[in-house]
């Protein structure tokens, strides 16, 4: 999560610069997640994209899975991949999250973490 933190900044810096046209993709952390979005805002906007599956105009790949095998140092753990798009919406998200993996705690580090 921390390169994940450093990268908000540069995201920002890119968006609001004047030289450039592209918009690199945006990270945000859960915390900043929680701020922002009110649950109100959130049930809202999740029955308008349930209501848009329905209509067929949500693309929603199968997730992806990938098993981390067990060394020495690090694992076993799984790392998840996600993600969806809503037919003319300007965005599309994709979430990674990484799980399970327990020896992360031995070095003072959460067992998991995602990225959206």
């Amino acid at each position: 999560l921390e390169r994940v933190d450093a990268l908000v900044p540069i995201a920002n810096e890119l968006e609001n610069s004047q030289e450039t046209e592209h918009k690199g993709p945006r990270f945000f952390d859960f915390a900043t997640i929680k701020e922002h979005v009110k649950v109100e805002d959130a049930i809202e906007a999740v029955e308008e994209a349930f209501g848009k599956l329905a209509q067929g105009q949500v693309d929603v790949p199968l997730p992806m899975h990938i098993g981390i095998n067990e060394t020495d140092e690090y694992g076993p753990g799984d790392c998840h991949i996600k993600g969806g798009y809503v037919s003319g919406a300007p965005t599309f998200t994709v979430k990674l999250a990484m799980v399970s993996f327990y020896k992360n705690l031995e070095r003072g580090l959460p067992p998991g973490a995602d990225v959206c």
